[in-house]
């Protein structure tokens, strides 16, 4: 017996404890006369979460065993079919914005050959069974101990005649970003034209892990006839909850898109089955068996910081806040200027007028991870208030006139704030005069101007004195050289200390 296992296990080292299989999917085509193309799909890791305790890599198996029965589940016949086409898997859909871990690595392999079924009362079963699946798969229970089991129905010709099975238009993408809504197009196509109705489903279990060849459970590559039990959920998981997500990750019955936004990353197998009909009654189904990675992936993000308004001319330099891109594209919304963009990372653009324009920036543009902010912002002219300071008046009841000047517009608005130690404290004149205070020294004085929603200021400050000379005495009226004469000045002095 000990030399028998051996020898088996000589010659099947891939299959020990393989831990492999991601999914796969089996369709036929009708090529009339009873004859029917069948092809199996099949894809397996061939990272390194994919090695047995012997180090070494499952692979393909050169010869895949496909079984046929009835719809009764009677043995009709089974098939030893060459690998008759393998390739690596090349992501179509996240590989422009997410760099996918270097070791992550898919292949498939598929098998195809031609039969002939004779016509039956109750059409037949065409399966092929694979163990086993990764042990890194969180949403199933115990996931090394289960296999696949991939199945497709052919209708008996009383219910459709020569019928072909649905066919999916796209291999899902490799990986998903945590966090991120997904739109996965999981559609398939009919020549039929039947009506096809998408839904998640637990896969079915096929095989086992009994390399040994001996005892009652059956070997990876071991067939056995319908009906087959679907993988069982972990605790948390169900038909309804597949994957962590929020929103729950939910299929269109009619498109076959998936949506949803992972929320926890790691592996997954989902199930998604295409049912057909015809006339409303139900011919048949297939099931993409599949497994999903979630990751947390940089995703790009496009942002343009500017304000509602912006007050600072015509010419505009931009600011780009987006994350995690590496290519931009703007559109500065000047409909006047059809060559109003830029690749720039920070680009300056001089718009002809004042006014409300729309600025798009395209973080990454034309690729699947592309991300678009749109901005609306109001642009008017710089605006710059200015005026000259007044010299001060050494005399009280001083009236001081103040002009404004700068950079105005014609139809702009005007204000002036004299301070609460003026008699008149505010003025919408562009040169008010005649202003006086009623306290002495330092006095903020701020000059302001409004243009279609724009504001600015400009803030100094004036010293009032208040001296007044009132008269000048001297203590002689005449004298004579070289008499000696005193003067004294009669003034009345603020109390406010002068600088």
């Amino acid at each position: 017996m000990r030399n028998i296992l051996f020898v088996i296990f000589i010659l099947f080292p891939s299959i020990l404890n393989a831990a492999h299989l991601i999914g796969g999917e089996l369709t036929y085509r009708c090529l009339g006369g009873n004859l029917y193309e069948i092809n199996v799909v099949v894809y397996r890791d061939c990272g390194p979460t994919n090695i047995n305790n012997q180090g070494n890599q499952t692979l393909l198996d050169n010869e895949a065993i496909i079984t046929i029965y009835d719809g009764s589940n009677s043995y009709y016949n089974d098939y030893n079919i060459d690998l008759s086409n393998q390739e690596f898997v090349e992501d179509q859909f996240t590989s422009d914005c997410l760099t996918l871990p270097p070791d992550l690595c898919v292949e498939k392999g598929v098998y195809s050959f031609t039969v002939e079924l004779p016509v039956n009362s109750n059409g037949y079963q065409i399966v092929y069974q694979r163990c086993c699946r990764n042990t890194q798969v969180i949403n199933i229970d115990n996931p090394g101990d289960f296999g696949s089991s991939l199945v497709a129905y052919i209708p008996p010709s009383s219910s459709a005649e020569c019928n072909n099975s649905p066919e999916f238009e796209s291999y899902p993408p490799l990986a998903l970003c945590l966090g991120t809504e997904v739109e996965i197009d999981q559609s398939t196509s009919d020549i039929d034209g039947d009506d096809l109705v998408y839904s998640f489903v637990a896969p079915f279990h096929g095989a086992g892990d009994n390399v040994s060849g001996f005892g009652p459970e059956p070997g990876p590559t071991d067939t056995y006839p319908p009906p087959y039990t679907q993988i069982p959920w972990e605790d948390g998981y169900s038909i309804n909850y597949i994957m962590d997500s929020d929103p729950v990750l939910n299929i269109d019955a009619q498109t076959g898109l998936i949506t949803g936004t992972p929320s926890q990353e790691g592996y997954y197998v989902i199930g998604i089955k295409v049912e057909e009909y015809r006339d409303g009654e139900y011919l048949g189904e297939i099931i993409r068996d599949f497994r999903f990675l979630v990751l947390d992936c940089e995703v790009a993000t496009s942002s343009v910081p500017i304000a509602d308004i912006y007050c600072e001319g015509l010419t505009v330099a931009f600011e780009n806040e987006s994350e995690y891109a590496t290519e931009y594209f703007w559109d500065f919304g000047d409909v006047e200027n059809p060559n109003s963009s830029s690749s720039l990372f920070e680009p300056t653009y001089t718009y002809p007028d004042s006014g409300s324009y729309e600025v798009t920036l395209i973080a990454n543009p034309e690729t699947f991870c592309s991300d678009t902010s749109v901005v609306e912002f109001s642009l008017y002219p710089d605006l710059y208030p200015f005026f000259e300071t007044p010299e001060t008046i050494c005399e009280e009841d001083a009236l001081y006139d103040f002009i404004g000047s700068g950079i105005i517009p014609p139809s702009a608005s005007y204000s002036w704030d004299f301070g609460e130690n003026a008699l008149v404290q505010t003025s919408s004149e562009l040169n008010p005069d005649g202003i006086q205070f009623v306290n002495n020294g330092s006095q903020d004085i701020t000059f302001s101007v409004s243009y279609l929603n724009c504001d600015e200021s400009y803030t100094t400050t004036l010293i009032t004195s208040g001296v007044d000379l009132l008269s000048i005495e001297a203590s002689a009226n005449e004298f004579c050289e070289p008499d000696i004469v005193s003067f004294t000045a009669n003034t009345t002095v603020p109390s406010t200390e002068l600088t």
